[in-house]
């Protein structure tokens, strides 16, 4: 049988007990601890005060940074831990912390437990010189990839999970990262995004691009023409058909992956499917719409947010050079945490075609408010830049991504609208519905993502998902009211 952790008086987590030792000769640079912490973790504010006493100063940070990895490995833990006991070892001149630690049932202790520890030793080690690199160095190789196997679920739990946890309702982990928020029949259950809502049909039609444009099209929705090809002359003789330009994609993959865009010619085509065609089954061929790719969440039935997927780029200053640019910004991800940061910006032959566009080489200047990329896409591999639009986005495209989650039986769906601008309605500028998701990742560092979780939560759970409890105290006269209400 799995461990069950049990409750502390106070505590809205699930608690364990942990022990740690603090030695007298502990130097702390709290400016500088704080700097690491907050910049590092993107915190506008750290969860806890300006202690005066040492002790409680110090494992208010520990704690704060064990959280942060936890998180980084799909454990949802929000609260700070609390001390339960401090004793004073005069012999080796060291407190002897023990701490209420927050955790979850069913993950792995060794895991809360290795949190906290290792939390303690890069703190520790900062000083004296704060070599901040080498902490996110540490973490990343010694903690982040080394623990997260062992944790099931997606990223998203920690952004669905952290909303439960801000709008007071309460959540356990039943087991294989599937989650229950609320209580007996006011309970849902969620698996990163996705909940017991979404049906196993709309699963289906949204794991396979060829189903998914199939069948809106068959009912009406704005997708692109698409054919599948299982040979070299069958995707010649598409390419023919739907006209130049194309893009060839696997229809099993998500994220970018497999993608080639930007085909022109005949010749272009013929490469790309060699190269493709021992790599990837069930290959599609489909109209390459113009315009950016877009994110619309839906979740209970409306839109929570709208993201404009950029490909990698720089935003020009008009002071500033493409190469000055890319190294400032290169700067800015090296004050993250690892597993927080976009890939590096840097200056290929691909990224210089793309310069040559803007008339501008890497030396050259873009005038203030242009973006100039990197790459053509977005994608997992290369990154992206994302932007909130919700607020610009055309109320007829926020009406069609609100009527396909309908149409699909998904409580919660992402779907990608390609088009040239998103504050323009969908039927008047040729926009296109590239594909749906299920399960779609929801960024926990997004505050527009958390704003519109919020208020989903909030709704789905009006009562924060609780079962109300009463108590009638006074006799007989308590009783009778007991039993009339």
């Amino acid at each position: 049988m799995p461990e069950i952790p049990g409750h502390s008086h106070g505590s809205r987590h699930p608690v364990c007990v942990i022990g740690m030792t603090v030695h007298d000769d502990l130097t702390f640079d709290y400016r500088q601890v704080d700097d690491f912490l907050s910049n590092g973790f993107l915190v506008s504010e750290l969860p806890f005060g300006k202690e005066a006493e040492r002790i409680a100063a110090i494992i208010d940070r520990v704690s704060f940074l064990a959280n942060s990895l936890l998180q980084a490995i799909k454990v949802p833990v929000f609260e700070q831990a609390k001390i339960a006991e401090l004793q004073y070892n005069q012999d080796q001149r060291s407190h002897r912390v023990r701490l209420l630690a927050p955790t979850l049932a069913n993950i792995p202790q060794e895991v809360v437990l290795r949190a906290h520890g290792f939390a303690l030793k890069i703190l520790t080690e900062l000083h004296p010189e704060y070599d901040f690199e080498a902490a996110f160095e540490a973490i990343d190789e010694s903690f982040v990839n080394k623990f997260n196997v062992l944790v099931p679920g997606g990223f998203s739990s920690v952004s669905i999970l952290h909303a439960a946890f801000k709008n007071g309702v309460p959540f356990s982990h039943l087991g294989s990262g599937i989650y229950q928020l609320g209580w007996g029949a006011r309970a849902r259950w969620f698996d990163r995004s996705t909940n017991d809502r979404d049906s196993t049909l709309g699963n289906k039609v949204s794991s396979d691009k060829r189903l998914t444009n199939l069948i809106l099209r068959q009912a009406g929705y704005p997708v692109p023409q698409q054919i599948a090809v299982s040979s070299l002359d069958a995707a010649l003789k598409a390419g023919h058909e739907i006209g130049y330009p194309v893009v060839l994609k696997p229809a099993l993959l998500e994220r970018g992956e497999g993608v080639t865009i930007d085909i022109f010619l005949e010749d272009a085509l013929r490469a790309a499917y060699l190269e493709k065609q021992d790599k990837f089954d069930n290959l599609l061929l489909e109209q390459q719409i113009s315009g950016l790719c877009h994110r619309i969440f839906v979740a209970g039935g409306k839109v929570r947010h709208v993201v404009a997927r950029h490909p990698m780029h720089v935003l020009g200053d008009g002071t500033h050079t493409i190469w000055e640019l890319a190294a400032l910004e290169n700067a800015a991800q090296q004050t993250l945490a690892k597993h927080r940061r976009r890939p590096r910006l840097d200056i290929t032959e691909t990224s210089l075609r793309f310069f040559s566009e803007f008339g501008l080489d890497a030396d050259g200047v873009p005038p203030k408010g242009v973006r100039v990329p990197f790459h053509r896409i977005e994608s997992t591999e290369l990154g992206g830049i994302a932007e909130d639009v919700l607020h610009i986005t055309h109320p007829d495209n926020l009406a069609l991504t609100e009527e396909v989650a309908e149409f699909c039986g998904l409580d919660v769906i992402g779907v990608d609208i390609i088009t040239e601008d998103i504050s323009k309605a969908w039927h008047e500028n040729g926009a296109k519905i590239n594909e749906i998701n299920f399960a779609p990742m929801v960024s926990p560092y997004r505050p527009w993502v958390q704003k519109g979780l919020d208020d989903y939560i909030q709704e789905i759970f009006p009562q924060q998902g609780r079962i109300p409890i009463h108590v009638f105290t006074g006799g007989e006269t308590a009783l009778n009211e007991a039993r009339r209400r």
